[in-house]
């Protein structure tokens, strides 16, 4: 847990990839027709679940090793990825990145 801490107090945010690709301190916003999801794309953290702004919604994390940080990386708001969450086979676009 110290090592985490310690990644967080050094870990500065990117600004996004060329052509807005998503990229490590990414808010990604993703449907699947159904409901929404929003992750925060962190270097640590992994299923911790934050508050969003002013208690608005809810942020997963995901870490970049994470089956959904490995499909969002590089991708960009349109593009549909397929990951496994669960054992369940999920199908998401991507809606917003910020």
């Amino acid at each position: 847990m110290t090592a985490e801490i310690s990644t967080l107090d050094v870990f500065r945010p990117a600004k996004l990839l060329p052509k807005g690709s998503i990229s490590l301190g990414a808010i990604v916003e993703v449907e699947d027709g159904e409901q929404g999801r929003t992750f925060f794309l962190a270097p640590v953290g992994a299923g911790i679940e934050l508050t969003g702004p002013g208690g608005d919604g809810f942020l997963s994390v995901v870490t970049p090793v994470s089956p959904v940080g490995k499909a969002v990386l590089g991708k960009r708001v349109g593009d549909t990825f397929e990951v496994m969450v669960q054992d369940e086979a999920r199908e998401w676009t991507i809606t917003y990145v910020g």
